[in-house]
């Protein structure tokens, strides 16, 4: 039975950069500025795969260090896959994850009534590391080169920033945040 396991270990080192420039004619101004974070992370994986390959499951834990924040998160993993019926597969999956790039928009009123976007690092302060949680569930079928898959998802992240939701009333220019939670249906053929 222990042939039916496996296990996977890691390291990844991850730098993320962002560079954001304004040029602006009249009056003349130039400004860019230049954002880094490293993280660290380790990750481990145990599976488990039936003798007829029709179960596979895998559980993990992925631990990053934040090193501009000298902060640390977990996320466990897991992965529940059940083939059935020769060409149809069941997925469960459920994950945590973090990003420390934000999409703000900028400058949301302009002559051309344009909203301009740009990319930020979180800053630990007005610009947290996004924080989310999913759960999916997917009913798969595959025959040759023909796909059908039917999921449904139910997600929650924290860290959203006002500033990146276009709002245009008196939060329109806040640094407050919150979480945004979305669920949905997706269908691929």
């Amino acid at each position: 039975i222990l042939n039916n396991f496996n296990t996977f270990f890691g390291y990844q080192r991850n730098e993320t950069s962002i560079t954001n420039s304004e040029d602006i004619l009249f009056p003349s101004f130039e400004q860019i500025t230049t954002n880094e974070i490293t993280t660290h992370s380790f990750f481990y994986e145990l599976g488990y795969k039936s003798n007829d390959n029709n179960f596979e499951s895998k559980v993990g834990l992925r631990t990053n260090h934040f090193n501009k924040f000298d902060e640390f998160n977990f996320e466990p993993r897991l992965s529940i896959n059940y083939n059935f019926l020769e060409h149809f597969k069941l997925e469960l999956l459920g994950e945590f994850k973090s990003q420390v790039t934000s999409q703000i928009i900028d400058l949301t009123e302009d002559f051309l009534g344009v909203e301009s976007k740009r990319w930020v690092l979180s800053n630990n302060n007005n610009i947290p590391i996004l924080k989310s949680k999913q759960i999916s569930f997917a009913l798969r079928y595959k025959k040759k080169n023909f796909v059908i898959s039917l999921e449904t998802y139910l997600k929650n992240v924290d860290g959203v920033t006002a500033r990146s939701q276009g709002f245009l009333n008196q939060y329109q220019f806040s640094d407050s945040y919150g979480n945004q939670k979305s669920s949905g249906i997706e269908l691929l053929i």
